[in-house]
């Protein structure tokens, strides 16, 4: 006898995973899938997670670079600088910046 097409997908749904099914242009998450021999099914994906970075910002003016722009961003082992003053945290999915904090020299 022949396995289901999608058992391991069956069983794990049974074990509570979540399912996503294709509708023929984007993963649809479904708490009931249909299981059709026909259709498209998968667990859903983990969001990936955020990325954090440290880094500081200074003002170029009291430095001896001699790049364009008023400040400079860099890690704090390129000034041997003794504290990172800003965070960014970066959407683990897509890339893109969410957030950019200062962090206060306390």
């Amino acid at each position: 006898m022949t396995p289901h097409k999608h058992h391991d997908l069956i069983v794990a749904w049974a074990k509570g995973a979540e399912i996503q099914w294709y509708d023929g242009s984007t993963w649809l998450t479904t708490p009931y899938p249909g299981w059709g021999a026909e259709q498209s099914y998968r667990i859903k994906p983990e969001p990936k997670p955020d990325v954090i970075l440290y880094g500081c910002v200074v003002n170029k003016h009291w430095t001896n670079y001699e790049e364009e722009g008023s400040v400079f961003i860099c890690n704090i082992d390129t000034l041997k600088i003794k504290t990172d003053n800003v965070k960014f945290i970066f959407d683990g999915e897509t890339g893109k910046l969410k957030k950019a904090e200062v962090i206060d020299e306390a």
